[in-house]
């Protein structure tokens, strides 16, 4: 189960999934964000080979269907890593 380190009010869908809001000015671009399912790292300064995504992309500007290019989970499966 995803849980948000950056307590930034991240809440959950009907679902149960968590929806993140960290579009906050408070997170910076460069923010490392972490896959709670496999503990895969999506570092914005090396964006994401694999699915194609540029260097320097940071996590808020992933497209809504983005997945973990390891282990194929949603990115509201990702949280900040602090």
């Amino acid at each position: 189960m995803a849980v948000c380190l950056a307590h930034c009010g991240c809440q959950r869908d009907e679902k149960g999934n968590l929806v993140f809001m960290h579009s906050s000015p408070d997170v910076p671009d460069s923010a490392v964000y972490f896959c709670t399912k496999c503990d895969y790292k999506y570092n914005p300064q090396f964006g994401d080979p694999v699915g194609q995504i540029q260097s320097r992309t940071p996590f808020k500007k992933l497209s809504s269907d983005w997945k973990c290019p390891i282990c194929g989970a949603s990115k509201s499966d990702f949280t900040i890593s602090r």
